[in-house]
């Protein structure tokens, strides 16, 4: 569903159990019956190999996939579905635009996809914002900055404790057409886009929490951003969603 900048889209198929795995369970419910139900159980491991793991990707506009001609099929959060398959699902919650910084009008917690995904129980929440935070009339400072930042992934946590919590540092773009300094598109400032994503990689240390760090893509893959130094192309997108994807596999979804 898109509008307005902003889109709720789910990706990924779900899968049943297999018929040759439904004959097995029905032989050993069987087996069960006739022993009376003693000395069985479904092994946890069995339960887990059948749960669909839900991914959900908060953001802005590089969540919602700004920068390309289709962001359904071509945002990060679409790719990724492609990328993890069968027993995953993955919902993208990107609001162009959308800050951390709370009590503005463009503050994620005001939008229709934050209230929608925080009621989602995810089991895994990808966090990929604060890039718009740098702008010179949002910036209040890290210490304010961090404060806010923790307060939305606590808001996810009180709302279903058992939420895997991802974070990912933001690109931070480049000049385009010769500029050299001063704010780049979209009023972006790249000195604090690298304070912000320094603060980004003390939380997820802190925490403990897993970190995508995508801080570095621009300048290693400039032909990514050359549209406007911001948004990537499909290509970036595609690297972003590969790099996420890589994480979840290695965490693990138990």
């Amino acid at each position: 569903m898109r509008r307005n900048g902003q889109y709720k889209q789910q990706y990924g198929k779900k899968t049943g159990r297999s018929r040759p795995a439904a004959c097995i369970a029905m032989l050993l419910t069987i087996v069960m019956l006739l022993t009376g139900g003693c000395g069985y159980s479904t092994s946890r491991k069995q339960e887990q190999e059948n749960r669909i793991c839900s991914v959900v990707c908060i953001g802005d506009s590089l969540t919602y996939g700004t920068g390309v001609n289709d962001p359904i099929s071509q945002s990060y959060p679409a790719v990724l579905g492609d990328i993890l398959g069968p027993g995953y699902t993955v919902a993208g919650y990107g609001q162009d635009g959308a800050i951390v910084t709370s009590g503005r009008k463009r503050s994620y917690d005001r939008t229709d996809c934050y209230k929608e995904s925080v009621v989602s129980h995810a089991d895994i929440l990808v966090v990929l914002l604060g890039l718009n935070d740098s702008k010179e009339y949002y910036w209040d400072g890290p210490v304010k900055f961090r404060a806010q930042y923790e307060n939305l992934l606590d808001s996810y946590l009180l709302r279903d404790r058992h939420t895997r919590i991802m974070l990912c540092t933001c690109p931070e773009g480049l000049y385009i057409d010769g500029q050299t300094e001063g704010p780049a598109r979209f009023h972006i400032e790249p000195a604090n886009a690298r304070i912000i994503n320094k603060v980004i990689r003390e939380v997820a240390l802190d925490r403990k929490l897993p970190l995508v760090d995508l801080a570095g893509l621009a300048a290693k893959h400039p032909e990514w951003f050359a549209e406007d130094g911001i948004h990537p192309d499909a290509a970036g997108y595609a690297a972003m969603a590969g790099m996420i994807g890589v994480a979840i596999t290695q965490t693990g979804n138990d």
